[in-house]
């Protein structure tokens, strides 16, 4: 009862992050307002669940819009958007459209689109641009930032760079996941990049549990860390070397010894 009393007392209120204005407790404080001016601001006007006519209702229509277009503008920068359309479908309940959280579900979780995505992206570092990739849910951040496939440009790199080696008799092997074995992206991808490989001469081995992070060279030098040497980077990587024959030896018997099954591509 004070605090009702107390915002009837108030000439003015400034609602931040008025898209909020829907949820019952700011549609029970509104109601006990009765201040002459009550303004709203807010970055995302559009709700998820489609209570807009609810916020104008609370508050009012909309007085004033500033958009990224029209800052783009003030800094005679060009505001350009390039449609981008995906084949994604709901196969149930086709008498209804997906609305809201129902529609940011069914694109979220569509590996074809993620996978243009990040096809996208690629294309525009490779173009020197400094691509940003926004989406308002965490786990699908999480899971285009660290879909662990393999990445055709180290792939292309390794062929390069041991192609004079391989010449002279040096054989190489490598141990990665299978195909079907990861959560996220195209096996079809995945199985391109192996068979690349393998035509270049290595020998691909394939585990469906995780993978070490190392590589043994001559049996004594080896590169160990956080680095995946055939896939995607990450800011926080560390990769260490060691001349060591004994500790070659360990990793060798962990990756190839007594027990450890691997299939060949």
């Amino acid at each position: 009862l004070h605090i009702t009393r107390l915002l009837k007392e108030y000439s003015q209120v400034i609602f931040d992050e008025c898209h909020h204005a829907a949820a019952d407790s700011a549609i029970e404080v509104l109601q006990e307002i009765n201040a002459k001016y009550v303004y709203g601001v807010t970055a995302t006007p559009k709700r998820g669940d489609g209570k807009e006519k609810i916020n104008e209702l609370m508050l009012g229509p909309v007085r004033y819009r500033f958009t990224a277009k029209d800052r783009a503008e003030e800094q005679n920068i060009a505001h350009l958007v390039y449609p981008r359309f995906t084949r994604t479908v709901m196969p149930h309940n086709l008498s209804s459209m997906p609305y809201g959280n129902d529609a940011y579900k069914l694109i979220r979780n569509n590996e074809v689109r993620d996978e243009q995505i990040i096809r996208d992206v690629v294309e525009c570092i490779k173009s020197g641009r400094t691509p940003v990739v926004l989406t308002r849910f965490v786990d699908h951040a999480k899971k285009i930032a660290s879909s662990p496939r393999l990445n055709s440009y180290k792939v292309n790199r390794l062929i390069a760079a041991v192609e004079k080696n391989q010449e002279l008799g040096v054989k190489v092997t490598i141990v990665t996941w299978h195909p079907d074995a990861y959560k996220y992206g195209r096996s079809e991808n995945r199985m391109e990049l192996m068979e690349k490989l393998r035509k270049a001469g290595f020998e691909i081995r394939l585990v469906d549990d995780n993978c070490e992070h190392f590589a043994v060279i001559d049996k004594k030098i080896v590169w160990h860390g956080s680095v995946n040497l055939l896939s995607k980077e990450d800011v926080e990587d560390n990769l260490m070397r060691v001349c060591s024959e004994e500790i070659a030896a360990e990793l060798l018997e962990i990756s190839f010894g007594k027990g450890r099954v691997t299939q060949k591509w």
